[in-house]
């Protein structure tokens, strides 16, 4: 989704920003400013709660980067200005605008109709059996990705992506404290892979501020080099310059990519599709054995690609 997009890169270049604070070599600090590690942000955050209209320069980039080390993008969201969660929105109400009303009520269908299907052939999706003769070299990492497969489905059809009423009047914030920690905990061990986990280690020293901007001494990130940061204050909160310099921009060509989208010429496509994948439910449904269902997915779907090395 655009909108999604757009947070990304938003998330990505604030983790950019931080990083490459570190990734030069600037002229030693002034004296004065507090020095703090994000280690003990996270805990601060979870037991007291943030007013994040409250923050000052330091305390909003240590809060973005424990947020971004903890993969807590409820918080980042949170550290937003008000007009950008605004715009972000509406991206995703425009994006839900053009969908076809008809098409992704087969597709959310087809969707519920999976999470039924597999769970009810959970056992014999993963038993010895039917993983030998796939093929599948990974036994417990297939079972894993089907068991994560499926609760991802059913959070997702759970939350305001279900119906496309939902969609249009979608809370990106809303939807990232509610069900972003649902997904986020179907795999405990992504935070370990997190390539901005390291920004936890860091620490951030006042150089200078005024009403509107401030000079962030930023030390221990990735890559152990030390630099100063720019931020500017936007409506309540303060902003790494980067990301303020690149969000109108960004936001954008975000509006006019999805102007651009013309999914009309892809409906039939995206109904026999969806037909297709409903009929290989059905299917696997009516599977007496590991055999037949092997068959079957062989002739119409691919599982097995969840156990092979990625």
């Amino acid at each position: 989704m655009k909108s999604n997009r757009s947070f990304q890169i938003f998330a990505l270049v604030t983790g950019a920003s931080l990083l490459a604070a570190c990734g030069k070599t600037d002229e030693p600090a002034a004296a004065g400013g507090a020095e703090r590690s994000t280690a003990t942000v996270v805990q601060a955050m979870e037991d007291f709660g943030v007013d994040w209209s409250q923050l000052g320069p330091v305390e909003a980039l240590e809060a973005m980067a424990a947020s971004m080390a903890n993969q807590r993008m409820d918080e980042m969201w949170d550290l937003l200005p008000q007009s950008y969660r605004d715009e972000m929105n509406d991206l995703v109400r425009q994006f839900a605008d053009k969908l076809d009303p008809e098409v992704y009520e087969q597709w959310t269908s087809m969707m519920a109709k999976a999470v039924d299907v597999l769970s009810e052939k959970r056992s014999m999706l993963t038993s010895p059996t039917f993983t030998m003769g796939m093929n599948i070299p990974d036994a417990d990492q297939f079972a894993d990705g089907i068991e994560g497969m499926i609760d991802a489905m059913d959070i997702i059809l759970d939350s305001e992506v279900g119906s496309l009423d939902s969609l249009r009047q979608m809370d990106i914030g809303k939807f990232l404290s509610e069900t972003g920690p649902r997904l986020r905990d179907l795999n405990p061990n992504q935070r370990d892979r997190n390539p901005l986990r390291g920004l936890e280690d860091a620490t951030f020293e006042l150089l200078s501020s005024d009403d509107r901007s401030a000079r962030v001494q930023v030390s221990g990130a990735p890559g152990g080099r030390d630099r100063e940061l720019e931020l500017v204050k936007v409506e309540d909160r303060w902003m790494p310059v980067e990301v303020v310099e690149n969000w109108d921009r960004g936001i954008g060509q975000a509006r006019q990519a999805i102007e651009r989208i013309d999914l009309d010429r892809y409906r039939m496509t995206a109904l026999t599709a969806i037909s297709a994948m409903d009929g290989t439910l059905d299917a696997i449904a009516e599977a007496e054995d590991e055999v037949e269902l092997g068959e079957i997915l062989r002739m119409g779907g691919r599982l097995g690609g969840l156990g092979r090395e990625r």
